[in-house]
């Protein structure tokens, strides 16, 4: 599959020409030996047009994958634009590419003045000019009326050695040329020699080209936004395709993308109704020699894998679900109930060894019966990250781009290979050489999400069909979702902590044993580090020495820790206390100078520490001798800094020392809710549920609102949030919920755009609303608690939560 995409991307670059119908067909029979592409072009003036009309092209101009391509066709950009001829990428040795332009005339075809130097030889009786554009050099012959240039000469040379013998790129070939259609643009592909330029950006490879044909040809209509292909495979006499093996067995209206989810980096699905057939097909082609049977072959059934991160899935949906279910899982083993679905494991089944070439050898070690779909996996855990996806409908039959991709497409195939592009890339980056690694990471593919291609066999041919393109927005299905596992219950919410070297997005959550994991976004371990208890709170970061270099900072209930990305502990910290921490860490900066401020509440004390560990001088809390209830805040309003103490009978604002700094006008016995800056003043909720607001001079206004006892509040300086039982007021708007066990809403403020999300402890059901009481496309999701949002890019957003007791979520949003 890597090979594919590759292979599509050069297509894509060099494709952006139309084909010339009038090209002649001695010009094919000059083509080098060792062509992996080849194109026709029928004006070379629409070329530069054509480039800048296509969205995924234009979008990636600047990516070295593009840059590097269109350096090899500058030499097209030193001939006459109104040239019609071919156009063929040929391998020389097994590393470097050579590309020959072969032009029916004989009249001289350069851009006047280009040509910086010239010069003549001979080889084999026909005269070689080489000629110089842009310190660049090129070979040019005149043959059989045609005009050829080559980027090397050894290749000009083997035309015109080839030429005289009569040798050409044989019967396959012009079997493929006769089956073009000759629409907008036919694309010649040698299925014998296209994985060299895999090769030539990726340092592993395993998909085998040869086992599918020998050439490939494709009609393509190229668009602004989408690329739509069909043609045929031809293979080589007395040498018989992989697909061959469905010949006879065919699906239609297949329901495979139902159980794709949107995590997923390609897959692959066809259907066997006739097991006797297959095994016939296989022995003919020499993929066994015995007479296969095997209990399995009774169900007719479609086939698929599912490519995710490093591990696939095989999915068996056979006609007789019931049937089947009897045969195989009656006497396995249920090892769990998952998101109320019975999970099995097997022992030594061996339905699937029989499948070769179309299935990889793979351990299917766990089955899991959903709707229908029997999917195996080899660890428990890569069902169980299927089953979270599919629940919250992220699968690939929910999306647009699926629906609109299909409908270019047949309803019936042999076999069917989709992309879905944004997670492909990653693997592709992952396997890539290191000079294309970031190439592939950054590639955009927002406006080109899928790419689908369908092969079906038909009387010793192989169609190919393919479309790949953009989607309005409006996708009824736009999450992801990533489940990361642990070995132990987890005691903590998940936190974000962003590695300052790597800006990689880790993730840090404490297990049941006070491990504080620090995890990869995938769920690679970074490191683990013993605490000696919960951690309170939420883990902060920081910058301590102002060199960019991110810290994270939290308390335990005896510790005060800050640590570096490699779980070391920074400077003079832990710092120890006797007594029990009662509120989370919070961190001031005052003047955003890097002088932070370590803030430990234990009960009805609150400490003030620097970055050394030690006691701020000056700072001395005493204004109550009750219980803080609420960490300590730091709010700044006018450039005047406070610090709002939440206690168990009233409200304190305090300046920088301890100090009372704003006198209240009146007692404020205040929820268990937090205050927030609100439209410039503190604001709050007190315990006869009413919206309270404080102005810097003191004056306290009570507003009545009706809210229930229980209710909760947030706000930021523009917006505020309530949920009174299951109302959810934001600011003026007003919607039901289901009655739930409900936390605190949070508000998520990216410049212009806000979030507000709420999380049903009790359904274990996350909401996720905009500013104007709307909820978000996909959502409510599952989680069990209070979430954190990234911003990757404008539009694209990272969800992180607690899935089960074991496990975090990692949700992408896309809006």
């Amino acid at each position: 599959m890597k090979k594919i995409f590759i292979l599509f991307l050069v297509l894509i670059v060099a494709s952006c020409q139309d084909s010339s119908q009038s090209t002649s067909s001695d010009s094919y029979h000059l083509l080098p030996l060792k062509s992996i592409l080849v194109f026709d072009i029928q004006s070379l003036e629409d070329l530069n047009e054509n480039l800048n009309q296509n969205e995924f092209l234009a979008s990636n101009m600047k990516s070295k994958l593009i840059v590097d391509l269109k350096d090899k066709f500058d030499l097209l950009q030193s001939v006459d634009s109104k040239l019609s001829g071919l156009l063929s990428i040929s391998a020389i040795g097994t590393k470097d590419f050579a590309f020959t332009f072969i032009v029916n005339t004989t009249s001289e075809f350069f851009k006047a003045g280009v040509i910086e130097q010239k010069s003549s030889e001979t080889y084999d009786g026909i005269a070689i000019q080489k000629v110089q554009i842009d310190q660049k050099d090129f070979y040019l012959s005149e043959l059989s009326g045609h005009q050829v240039i080559s980027t090397s000469k050894l290749t000009l040379e083997n035309i015109i050695r080839n030429s005289k013998n009569n040798l050409d790129l044989g019967s396959a070939f012009f079997k493929a040329k006769k089956a073009s259609r000759s629409r907008d643009l036919s694309i010649y592909v040698s299925l014998d020699h296209v994985d060299l330029l895999g090769k030539s950006h990726f340092q592993s490879l395993d998909f085998d080209y040869e086992n599918y044909g020998k050439w490939m040809v494709l009609d393509t209509d190229l668009e602004t936004q989408k690329i739509w292909s069909s043609g045929v495979v031809i293979s080589q006499e007395n040498k018989h395709s992989k697909f061959e093996t469905l010949e006879g067995n065919t699906t239609e209206n297949s329901n495979f993308a139902e159980i794709v989810p949107l995590n997923a980096s390609y897959f692959v699905n066809f259907s066997v109704k006739s097991f006797k057939n297959l095994q016939q097909k296989r022995r003919q082609l020499g993929y066994t020699d015995d007479i296969i049977k095997h209990r399995i072959g009774e169900y007719p059934a479609e086939f698929g894998i599912i490519k995710i991160d490093n591990y696939y899935l095989i999915d068996f949906k056979p006609d007789d679900v019931l049937g089947f279910e009897e045969e195989f899982l009656q006497t396995e083993t249920q090892v769990e109930e998952f998101r109320g679905e019975n999970i099995y494991q097997l022992d030594n089944f061996d339905g699937f060894q029989h499948f070769s070439p179309l299935l990889p050898k793979l351990k299917t070690n766990y089955v899991v019966n959903h709707q229908g779909h029997f999917v195996f996996a080899e660890k428990l855990d890569q069902l169980e990250s299927l089953l979270v996806n599919l629940k919250n409908n992220s699968i690939l039959s929910k999306t647009s781009y699926y629906k609109e991709t299909a409908d270019d497409l047949r309803s019936s195939y042999s076999v069917q290979i989709g992309f879905l592009n944004e997670n492909l890339k990653s693997h592709l980056s992952s396997k890539s050489t290191d000079a294309y690694q970031k190439s592939w990471k950054t590639l955009k593919t927002e406006s080109f999400k899928f790419g689908l291609a369908q092969l079906t066999n038909d009387k010793g041919f192989t169609h190919v069909n393919f479309s790949f393109g953009s989607t309005e927005n409006g996708s009824s299905s736009n999450l992801k979702v990533n489940r990361i596992k642990f070995e132990k219950d987890l005691i903590t919410s998940p936190s974000y902590f962003i590695n300052w070297r790597t800006r990689q997005r880790d993730i840090a959550v404490q297990d049941e044993d006070y491990q504080l994991h620090l995890v990869s976004s995938k769920g690679q371990k970074i490191w683990t580090k013993q605490l000696d208890s919960k951690i309170v709170g939420d883990i902060q970061w920081l910058d301590i020495y102002k060199n960019t270099r991110i810290q994270m900072a939290f308390v335990t209930q005896n510790k005060l820790y800050i640590l570096d990305k490699n779980g070391k502990d920074v400077g003079h910290f832990p710092l120890s206390f006797n007594d029990i921490i009662t509120q989370g860490l919070q961190i001031y900066d005052y003047a955003n100078n890097g002088k932070y401020r370590f803030v430990v509440t234990q009960n009805n004390n609150m400490m003030m520490y620097d970055k050394e560990g030690k006691n701020v001088k000056g700072f001395k809390y005493h204004a109550s001798d009750d219980k803080i209830i609420n960490p300590p805040k730091h709010i700044r309003i006018s450039n005047k800094d406070y610090i709002l103490v939440q206690t168990e009978s009233d409200v304190y604002i305090l300046n920088r020392v301890g100090d009372i700094r704003v006198k209240k006008d009146r007692l404020i016995e205040s929820s268990q809710n937090e205050f927030f800056r609100y439209d410039d003043q503190f604001a709050g909720t007190n315990t006869e549920g009413q919206l309270v607001t404080v102005s810097e001079e003191g004056k306290v206004n009570f507003n009545d609102e009706d809210w229930y006892d229980g209710h909760h509040f947030a706000a930021n300086n523009r917006n505020y949030v309530v949920l009174s039982e299951n109302t959810l007021h934001i600011n003026d708007k007003k919607l039901k919920l289901d009655y739930g066990l409900y936390l605190t809403p949070q508000l998520h403020q990216f410049n212009e755009q806000l979030f507000i999300s709420v999380v049903d402890e009790q359904s274990q059901k996350i909401y996720l609303f905009n500013e104007d009481a709307e909820l978000i496309n996909a959502f409510p999701v599952f989680g069990s608690s209070e979430i954190q949002i990234l911003e990757i890019e404008p539009g694209r957003y990272e969800i992180l939560t607690k899935g089960d007791n074991n496990s975090v979520l990692v949700y992408q949003l896309s809006l």
